[in-house]
C-alpha cells in the first residue's frame, strides 16, 4: 500500500478544508457598547436637568456599529425602511445621541433619535468600516436597557453585546492552548516519528490519525483567530472604549 500517497492524500484534503473556509466572502455586522454612569441620586448636592425634568442617573453609552466581515454591506441589505434601531425600554428617558467617530464621510451615517429608539442609517460599510455614536440617558444600570433591532437580510444571531476586550483575549489565549495540547502537538510529535522512520513508512494508523488531527489544529486555531479579531476594534473606535 503506498502509504505516502495516501498521507499526502489525507493531508491535502485537510489544507483544502482550511483554504476553503478561508475564502468564504461574510457580511458581519458588530454592535457592541460600553456604559459609563456620570451622575447618580447618590449625590443630591449635584442636579441636572433636562428639558425641565430632574435626571436622577445619568448614564452614557458608547456603541459602536461596523462590518468585520470581508464582504461589504449595503442599505439594501435590510428590509426597505428598517435600518438597524435600538430601542431603550419605556421606563428610560434617552436624553441625546451624538455621533462620535466614523470610518469615512463616504459611508454617509446618520445617528437618529426618536423617542426611545435610536436608528442608524447608512448607505455601505467596506471591512471595518462603521460609526461610534453616544447615548445619554437616564437609568444605573450597568448593562444598556436596551434591544436591537436589526433585520438584515440572509445574517441571523446579530446581538447587542458589551464589550470586553480582556474576557475574548482570555478566551481565545485558551482556545489555543487547548487545540495545542489536543491536536498540534501530537500531530508535530507524528511528523517527527515518520521523519525520524524515514525511508521505512509508518504505519496506517499514523498515516490517518496524524493528518486529521493536524486538519484539526489548523480549522480550530483559524476559527480562534477569525473569532478574536472579528471582536477587535476599528481603529477609529479605539479611543472609546476602556480595556
Amino acid at each position: 500500500m503506498d502509504y505516502l500517497g495516501t498521507f499526502g492524500t489525507i493531508l491535502f484534503g485537510a489544507l483544502s478544508i482550511y483554504f476553503f473556509f478561508r475564502s468564504q466572502t461574510i457580511k458581519r455586522p458588530l454592535f457592541v457598547y460600553q456604559t459609563d454612569l456620570l451622575q447618580t441620586k447618590n449625590h443630591p448636592e449635584i442636579s441636572i436637568i433636562f428639558r425641565k425634568n430632574q435626571i436622577h442617573n445619568l448614564s452614557r453609552a458608547y456603541i459602536l456599529f461596523c462590518n468585520k466581515g470581508n464582504k461589504e454591506i449595503r442599505n439594501n441589505d435590510l428590509p426597505t425602511s428598517k435600518y438597524p434601531t435600538i430601542i431603550f425600554q419605556d421606563n428610560v428617558k434617552v436624553l441625546s445621541v451624538n455621533k462620535t467617530a466614523i470610518s469615512s464621510e463616504e459611508n454617509n451615517f446618520q445617528i437618529i433619535l426618536s423617542g426611545n429608539k435610536v436608528e442608524i442609517r447608512f448607505d455601505y460599510m467596506n471591512q471595518n468600516d462603521g460609526v461610534v455614536f453616544e447615548v445619554l440617558y437616564d437609568s444605573d444600570t450597568e448593562e444598556l436597557p436596551a434591544k436591537l433591532n436589526a433585520p438584515f437580510i440572509g445574517i441571523s444571531k446579530i446581538s447587542l453585546d458589551i464589550y470586553k476586550s480582556d474576557y475574548k483575549k482570555s478566551e481565545t489565549i485558551g482556545g489555543l492552548v487547548a487545540g495545542s495540547l489536543l491536536f498540534g502537538l501530537p500531530s508535530i510529535i507524528m511528523i517527527s516519528n515518520i521523519i525520524k522512520q524515514l525511508p521505512e513508512l509508518p504505519s496506517i494508523t499514523i498515516i490517518i490519525v496524524c493528518p486529521f488531527l493536524l486538519a484539526l489544529f489548523i480549522i480550530s486555531t483559524w476559527k480562534l483567530l477569525r473569532d478574536y479579531f472579528k471582536y477587535s476594534l476599528p481603529l477609529f473606535a479605539k479611543s472609546y472604549f476602556k480595556k
